[in-house]
């Protein structure tokens, strides 16, 4: 019955795969982020970098100056907006870290019980 089911999982998976693979590259990456927050870290960063060289290459090549003042400013804004959203992201990203390992350097202080005698209440 086991066997069945993950037989009929992995069947699933294919069909997933190949029908919506981006939901598939969508799933490894919130796996990956939930097991190494640093790894989100990473990519909000990279993010944050590319907008600001894309920007930054606007700026050079002199498209922005271009732009009428109502694009400018419209630019500016997704700019700005975006780093705020950039930031709010590392700062949730890194109170979960910290929690987490708060949590963890807890449960590391908690002395193992030598047996399980000293488990049970005598009275």
């Amino acid at each position: 019955m086991i066997i069945r089911f993950l037989v009929g999982l992995a069947a699933l998976g294919l069909v997933i795969g190949f029908v919506k693979p981006d939901f598939i590259q969508a799933a490894k990456e919130k796996t990956i982020t939930i097991i190494n927050p640093a790894a989100k870290e990473k990519t909000i960063l990279s993010d944050f970098k590319n907008e600001i060289n894309d920007f930054e290459n606007l700026i050079h090549e002199g498209k922005f100056a271009n732009l009428s003042l109502e694009e400018q400013a419209d630019t500016l804004k997704n700019v700005i907006d975006s780093s705020k959203g950039h930031i709010d992201e590392l700062i949730q990203s890194n109170e979960r870290a910290d929690l987490t390992s708060t949590l963890s350097n807890i449960i590391k202080t908690i002395p193992p019980f030598k047996d399980s005698a000293q488990c049970v209440d005598p009275n």
